[in-house]
């Protein structure tokens, strides 16, 4: 059994947080007197996390988690992970993926918020993101995701020029999308086997860092691409969009893992592919904890 340290419950107050706490995660928000009346005080009066877990609500009840690192001081980068389709509730993906270790190591908060519902419903395949043409939902989860920046820039004392995100496969898919259409508040992002599949053109505004990471045998989501794009559709896409130039240098990092970066990009920007030779590169999550 997974062992984790006190968390707060902040449902857009501390004093709501009683009513909240004791409802499943993603349930929809009900739109009383009183929610509205706690958020606008909590919004005049908002305070810095402390180092921990923090439970927030945003979309749906309890859908966002924020860890600070301990001994936090101010100016704090911040990372959003975005899980895959399925059952990736905020602490299931949490304790996956192990991210809190390098941000305690490296002193940046890490955000995990909850996808919305699949349309085929959230129990059969959970949450996911509208990343574009992929992955079963059309929920707006780009205005989302900027309401879990915005409040998340209300209760930490972040660097507002360093926000991130971090996807696996369907949240890879967002952030990609988060590069094309939100470049003005994330500073660059990583995908791992979640392909670029926004709707229309990618048109960031400035050229934005990408560093993608691919198993060539994925099933989902093929390298060369198959139903969705897959590596080489995504790392074309954003040379392209980034007006990348030359040739990109090849070095092996590990006899099955091999390094493609693209270098010379238009504002500094560079544009990097890890491709894990023979591997899938895809878990599913482990049963939610409860």
């Amino acid at each position: 059994m997974i062992r984790r340290p006190p968390r707060s419950t902040l449902s857009s107050s501390s004093a709501a947080s009683d009513v909240y706490k004791r409802q499943e995660y993603g349930k929809p928000i009900r739109t009383t007197m009183r929610f509205w009346l706690l958020s606008a005080l909590t919004a005049a009066c908002t305070a810095t996390l402390p180092p921990g877990d923090h439970t927030i609500t945003i979309r749906a009840v309890n859908d966002t988690i924020i860890h600070i690192p301990p001994g936090a001081t101010s100016q704090l980068p911040v990372l959003l992970a975005l899980h895959g389709l399925g059952e990736n509730y905020p602490d299931n993906f949490q304790h996956q993926v192990h991210l809190d270790a390098a941000a305690d190591k490296h002193g940046f908060a890490t955000v995990y918020p909850l996808g919305s519902i699949s349309t085929f419903g959230s129990g059969v395949t959970g949450h996911t993101w509208d990343g574009g043409k992929c992955c079963f939902s059309r929920q707006d989860d780009l205005s989302f995701l900027r309401r879990v920046v915005n409040r998340t820039f209300e209760l930490v004392d972040a660097d507002r020029s360093r926000v991130y995100s971090v996807g696996f496969s369907a949240g890879g898919v967002m952030s990609h999308a988060v590069a094309c259409q939100a470049a003005d508040l994330f500073a660059a992002v990583v995908s791992v086997d979640g392909p670029i599949e926004v709707r229309g053109e990618c048109e960031p505004g400035r050229p934005v860092p990408v560093l993608h990471f691919h198993g060539t045998l994925d099933p989902v989501f093929p390298f060369h691409g198959a139903i969705f794009n897959g590596a080489t559709q995504t790392i074309a896409s954003w040379r392209q969009t980034d007006k990348c130039v030359g040739a990109p240098t090849e070095s092996n990092l590990h006899p099955l893992i091999e390094a493609s970066i693209s270098p010379n990009c238009s504002g500094g920007a560079e544009v990097q592919l890890v491709s894990i030779k023979g591997c899938l590169l895809y878990t599913s999550p482990s049963p939610r904890d409860s």
